[in-house]
């Protein structure tokens, strides 16, 4: 089964935000285009990472996209301190929002607790929606 893993965009309040502030970081080989994201946390899961798993962003308390890693490299800094990058693709995929609370450290997502990718629409009328209310309708049934 593969993993995935979770992490927060702080400070972004949607896709496109988050788009932006990773524009800037995007590596560009010919037609292919990556973005390295760096960490000085080790995921303890790191090598039950395989070429299906993806990072899940987490956007003002719901998960509302996704990137593949493309690699996962595990390094040392000019100091010695270890430091972990994650190569993911710079495809930013939305996803059908799913609620999900603050959380710290590394947290993982496999199974039926993975968020399916948004059909076309989806993620307009999702941005448009406040969390709070889309949370509820969800609680509900209606979403």
């Amino acid at each position: 089964m593969t993993l995935h893993i979770l992490k927060t965009a702080v400070g972004i309040k949607d896709i496109d935000g988050l788009r932006r502030r990773q524009s800037h970081k995007v590596l560009r080989d010919g037609e292919t285009a990556t973005l390295p994201s760096i960490t000085r946390r080790r995921p303890r899961r790191a090598a039950e990472l395989d070429e299906d798993s993806c990072v899940y962003w987490v956007i003002k308390g719901m998960i509302r996209a996704r990137q593949t890693i493309v690699e996962f490299i595990e390094a040392y800094d000019d100091d010695g301190d270890w430091i972990g990058v994650f190569v993911l693709d710079a495809e930013l995929v939305p996803v059908r929002p799913v609620e999900r609370k603050g959380f710290q450290g590394w947290h993982y997502l496999e199974g039926e607790a993975v968020p399916r990718d948004a059909r076309p629409g989806d993620e307009a009328d999702a941005e448009a929606m406040p969390a709070d209310m889309e949370a509820e309708l969800r609680e509900l049934g209606l979403l």
